[in-house]
């Protein structure tokens, strides 16, 4: 998920019937980027590529 698109997802998200949780995975490793995600209530967590077993397992469980 880009910036873009997640600044669509912001305006669309009160239209939603259901909740979504929204981890944004990416391969930057800029602490700038891991800022400006968290910044959005609506993203859960930023998650930094490769992902590993233990951070999916966390997720999904």
């Amino acid at each position: 998920m880009n910036w873009m698109t997640l600044d669509e997802f912001i305006k669309l998200k009160p239209r939603l019937q259901k909740a979504v949780t929204v981890y944004m995975v990416s391969s930057s490793i800029n602490e700038r980027d891991v800022k400006k995600a968290k910044a959005y209530d609506a993203v859960a967590d930023y998650l930094i590529k490769p992902i590993r077993l233990q951070e999916l397992n966390r997720i999904f469980t």
